[in-house]
């Protein structure tokens, strides 16, 4: 997907604290790629990317399941916001396309459209292009953070970056009053204790 004007991001708070462990089992993750911890100090900026150097190693994931990646970096059908996404001018008809270049203006600015109602609005309303986004566009890449405890200190910063969307996983997110976690990319977290002081 080509990146939107307004990037989309959601932190989950667990309701049922799942183990680190059992959250990366999810994604067939051994328990080694968890990170103790990580503390960003006063006056600090730490960026997390996949593209040059980043503090925190990032696991690569990567699927050719459109509806796989929207539960990594999407919204939940039934959580997803109504009317918000521009729909499509019509449904897909299926026909076979060899690539974008088969595609008319129309149809490449109703399959971005498609994408991103898909993956960040409810995809049964746009579920006629799922296997025209898989085939043009997939494969579909994140880098998932698995750490057990994120500590932002006062005026510090945890940005969050890059061309690929982002998925943390953290048991503890404790941010001080004046700290900040800046995000400018596709970023879903799954969080079970967040703590704001």
């Amino acid at each position: 997907m080509s990146q939107a004007a307004s990037l989309e991001y959601k932190v989950q708070l667990c309701e049922s604290a799942l183990s680190l462990r059992d959250m990366l089992a999810q994604f067939n993750l051994s328990h080694t790629a968890i990170i103790p911890s990580l503390w960003v100090e006063p006056q600090r900026s730490v960026t997390l990317t996949h593209e040059g150097p980043s503090t925190l190693k990032g696991q690569h994931l990567c699927t050719n399941d459109l509806t796989e990646y929207k539960s990594w970096i999407g919204c939940d059908d039934t959580t997803a916001p109504r009317d918000y996404w521009t729909l499509p001018s019509r449904p897909w008809k299926e026909r076979y396309v060899e690539s974008t270049d088969d595609l008319s203006p129309q149809e490449l600015e109703d399959l971005e459209r498609a994408g991103w109602a898909y993956l960040f609005g409810n995809s049964a309303v746009v579920s006629s292009y799922r296997g025209l986004l898989e085939h043009l566009r997939a494969p579909f890449y994140a880098t998932l953070y698995a750490v057990d405890s994120i500590h932002i200190a006062s005026n510090a910063k945890l940005v969050v970056a890059g061309r690929n969307p982002a998925f943390l996983l953290c048991n503890e997110l404790v941010i001080e009053n004046g700290g900040q976690l800046q995000i400018f990319t596709a970023f879903n977290a799954r969080i079970n204790h967040l703590i704001k002081s």
